[in-house]
């Protein structure tokens, strides 16, 4: 029996182990491992070492290095990373997870038609009232009663597809259950001409607040060219934005990290908001001025730690157990809409995804088609 010393409890880890390496060399070179191959195989996934394997096939030790050293040249071409008998193993496992996630992932055109049914692509901001969207209630409660105090300035900093535009609509939908003005900008959207410097942007800014409110522009009473783009920024919020309304306008900014990209237009844009945000204390009409910052984590210098924000979700925040980790009830609540009820049928998050939101409902739409 040529396997038999090489039978133990991780028998099906070890075909699976081969099958995975005669389709890679398969796909490169039209062969497959001989049976000394993979007996050398089998021996070498145990961790027995040249010698036993030898004396256990009754060959010899420098034949069956020989035939060892061609194994992990065509391990190595299947691979396409060089290989040895020391670190075969690993790089098989991590081809391995890295094959099993591009299955996923192609596996999503099967699911359109389940993706339309349900009018919920698993890539995008998912709807407020989304039945798949992932409660965090310890971080929305927060944020719902920070946006409720006057002058208050919110911080949403986590890499992308980390629910930080999904927290930023329900933010403002909980502002405008309480009768606020919510103005969201994207500011992807801004063209290239803006830009150009901070008379442009203020300039663009405070046409997008008059747009929003319903309210004109008065850049005649309230731009005059001898005095600096913040001040007649400052003037025109004061005398022309605020006293038209007695209600709270919250202003969401998304998309912060373009506007990190031009650092003098950011510096000029962020003294302004500090400064609102310190007349607040002491001036109510300022108070009614509310604003919500959102963007990536930045490599650029420029920092907006100087704005005090009230609050800041930063990184460690969105990544941690209240943000991206979810609970055994958040689970729960996601197989509920997702009708995965039954515990034979309970959905697995395999380990080498990403435990971010869009993927979960990606995993779940899946598992549901599946």
């Amino acid at each position: 029996m040529l396997y038999a010393p090489f039978v133990s409890r991780s028998v099906s880890e070890v075909e699976s182990a081969l099958n995975t390496v005669n389709s890679l060399i398969s796909a490169k070179t039209g062969k497959y491992l001989s049976t000394l191959q993979t007996a050398i195989f089998r021996g070498a996934w145990q961790g027995q070492k040249y010698e036993e394997i030898a004396e256990a096939l009754c060959i010899s030790e420098t034949h069956i290095k020989m035939v060892g050293a061609d194994l992990w040249k065509l391990l190595s071409l299947g691979l396409e990373e060089r290989v040895t008998k020391k670190t075969f193993r690993a790089a098989l496992e991590r081809k391995s997870r890295l094959s099993s996630a591009s299955t996923l992932l192609r596996d999503v055109s099967k699911s359109a038609v389940l993706l339309r049914e349900a009018s919920e692509p698993p890539d995008g901001q998912i709807k407020l009232d989304s039945r798949f969207y992932i409660q965090r209630p310890i971080v929305e409660q927060v944020c719902y009663q920070t946006i409720e105090q006057p002058g208050t300035l919110i911080q949403l900093k986590a890499p992308r597809r980390t629910g930080k535009t999904a927290l930023m609509s329900r933010i403002l939908y909980h502002s405008s259950l309480q009768g606020y003005h919510t103005i969201a900008l994207n500011l992807q959207l801004v063209d290239r001409r803006t830009w150009q410097s901070s008379e442009y942007f203020l300039q663009w800014l405070c046409i997008s607040l008059s747009k929003e409110l319903d309210l004109p522009y008065q850049f005649e009473q309230h731009w005059d060219e001898r005095f600096g783009s913040k001040m007649n920024c400052h003037h025109y919020v004061k005398h022309h934005l605020l006293p038209q309304t007695e209600r709270p306008i919250v202003i969401a900014l998304d998309e912060v990290d373009v506007l990190l990209q031009h650092s003098e237009i950011a510096e000029d844009l962020f003294a302004l908001l500090q400064n609102w945000h310190e007349l607040a204390e002491n001036r109510s009409e300022w108070g009614r001025l509310r604003f919500i910052l959102v963007h990536c984590p930045s490599e650029i210098s420029f920092s907006l730690t100087p704005l005090k924000a009230d609050l800041s979700i930063e990184t460690t925040s969105l990544i941690g157990d209240t943000m991206l980790r979810f609970s055994a009830s958040s689970w729960h609540n996601l197989e509920f809409h997702h009708r995965i009820t039954p515990p034979q049928s309970r959905l697995k998050l395999p380990e080498f995804v990403p435990n971010e939101p869009a993927e979960v409902q990606l995993l779940a739409v899946l598992q549901h088609d599946s």
